[in-house]
């Protein structure tokens, strides 16, 4: 009877092994953030009072050959640069930037929720420089092997190359504004959680000449988190 409860044990161990194995594999492989990476400078910013300039506003001062208007307002979060990166040759749809303030120094932020701020889509596409929020699938999608290919896409905020004289958007930072200190607090640490969200759309149906044209969407979601200090 002992040795029969010894084989099941081991074959029972054997078993969970694989199935984490399989449970492993499949979460690699279906991991919304495998495929996408976001930075941001400093990574350890001061919160400051003062106004800042959002990304729409230097857009509109470019368009306009006017200077920019300082539209942030009250302590702010200044980030000088924001980089996404896309490692698919899948194309990708940026559905929302979200940033969550964590602080017993900010009131709203002295939560378990903290105090979120979600860009509009018009700041979206001017701080990535991207029309329609999208990066288009790899050209051609398949190489010489007829596997996808492999392929990275650097969007960096502050690139005059992606934002040049034919571009509506203009080089700029990630800016959040609107935080109210605490009445007294001169100084204080903070916590903060930068998230992107949106999918990625697979090359399945082509047009007549080859491209791509849609097929299946997955999730795709990045999370950076560091930490800030009011002085």
């Amino acid at each position: 009877m002992r040795a029969f409860c010894l084989k099941t044990n081991f074959q029972m161990a054997a078993l969970s092994v694989l199935a984490l194995g399989a449970l492993t594999s499949c979460g690699m492989a279906k991991d919304p953030g495998l495929n996408l990476g976001i930075s941001v400078s400093p990574d350890q910013p001061v919160i400051v009072p003062g106004r800042g300039i959002s990304c729409v506003a230097q857009a509109s001062a470019k368009t306009g050959d006017t200077v920019p208007t300082a539209d942030v307002t009250g302590d702010r979060l200044p980030f000088n640069r924001f980089k996404l990166q896309w490692r698919s040759p899948d194309a990708l749809t940026i559905a929302a930037i979200r940033v969550t303030i964590f602080s017993s120094g900010i009131d709203g932020a002295d939560t378990t929720t903290g105090l979120e701020f979600t860009l509009s889509e018009e700041e979206t596409a001017a701080l990535l420089g991207l029309q329609g929020l999208t990066i288009g699938y790899a050209s051609p999608y398949l190489g010489p092997d007829g596997q996808p290919v492999s392929r990275t896409i650097e969007v960096d905020s502050t690139s005059t190359a992606l934002k040049s004289s034919t571009s509506p958007y203009a080089p700029c930072g990630l800016q959040i504004g609107g935080l109210t200190s605490k009445v007294g607090l001169r100084t204080y640490s903070a916590r903060v959680r930068i998230e992107v969200t949106g999918f990625s759309t697979s090359c399945e149906e082509k047009n007549l000449d080859g491209t791509c044209l849609s097929g299946t969407q997955l999730p795709v979601r990045q999370t950076l988190n560091l930490s800030a200090q009011k002085y």
